[in-house]
């Protein structure tokens, strides 16, 4: 597997579902995070 060229990449953090991701990735998107949700601490929405 070639290592990524961290130059010219684009990622998208806060992917809520398959379709969502499915709508990034057509745009040209190389990398997606999505949110785990814990059962502890108060949501962070800074």
């Amino acid at each position: 597997m070639n290592k990524p060229n961290f130059k010219e990449f684009i990622q998208v953090a806060g992917v809520i579902d398959r379709r969502e991701a499915d709508l990034i990735i057509n745009s040209g998107v190389n990398y997606l995070g999505f949110p785990l949700r814990l059962p502890v601490n108060k949501e962070d929405l800074t």
